[in-house]
């Protein structure tokens, strides 16, 4: 077996694949409550990072201790298999965003193309055609992001956002301010998502098929109102395919 490991920039999330390539359930934590029942003396880990050096350098330390070898940390390339990377720099795509497409790729080979939506502590968009073409993408900041720099970089607006909760949906034309921060930022995101699909569109004469993974996707997936798949462990199917 090998455990597979993504490290994002709030999350650690990680699954066990099995030897007869069947990928376990997700789990995930935040950095300061990571605990890897699965990693033992000799069992192999393919990871993926995007996380802070001393986030990556902990992780790291914890496997060697627990495994006795250190995780193979997967990088962007030019070209993985038909996968073409559209970066000028292949190095300088993340490479949680190269392995989704890996994974997105793989379960729906068939589609014309791919608009692979990862809403986290970012938002990335990234656009894959059939031939294997990764036409480039957006980053944004994710929709907690976007409500913690307001609330946190305002006078007003934070002081009359406290004393209400975040709601899980709420009217779009939001009756208090911390509902109106959230829906904004909501929206915000969602209007990025669909303008990429248009602009496909115009691009590829079809739709792309939209793919929503990442912490922060429920809160968006809320709102779409066009056809889409949501696939929580995206990136962690994108390694379990590199690992075949």
């Amino acid at each position: 077996m090998i455990v597979l490991a993504d490290l994002g920039n709030s999350r650690l999330k990680w699954a066990v694949l099995q030897r007869n390539g069947e990928l376990g359930g997700m789990r995930a934590a935040t950095h300061d409550r990571v605990r890897v029942p699965a990693l033992r003396a000799g069992v192999p880990v393919l990871a993926v990072s995007v996380a802070q050096e001393s986030v990556r350098s902990r992780f790291e330390s914890m496997v060697r201790k627990a495994t006795g070898f250190a995780p193979h940390f997967v990088q962007s390339e030019a070209q993985y298999g038909a996968l073409i990377n559209g970066y000028r720099d292949a190095w300088r795509l993340g490479a949680d965003r190269w392995v989704a497409m890996i994974g997105a790729r793989g379960l729906f080979p068939k589609a014309s193309s791919l608009l692979v939506v990862d809403i986290g502590t970012a938002t990335t968009v990234d656009l894959v055609t059939r031939d294997g073409r990764h036409h480039g993408g957006l980053i944004l900041p994710g929709p907690s992001m976007m409500v913690e720099s307001l609330l946190g970089k305002t006078g007003g607006i934070a002081q009359r956002a406290k004393g209400h909760k975040l709601t899980a949906r709420a009217s779009f034309f939001a009756r208090d301010t911390r509902s109106a921060v959230q829906q904004g930022a909501a929206q915000s995101v969602l209007a990025t998502i669909e303008y990429a699909r248009r602009e496909a569109r115009v691009m590829i004469g079809s739709n792309p098929k939209v793919i929503l993974t990442g912490g922060g996707a429920s809160e968006v997936a809320a709102h779409i109102k066009f056809a889409h798949s949501r696939v929580d462990d995206l990136v962690l199917r994108g390694l379990a395919q590199y690992a075949k």
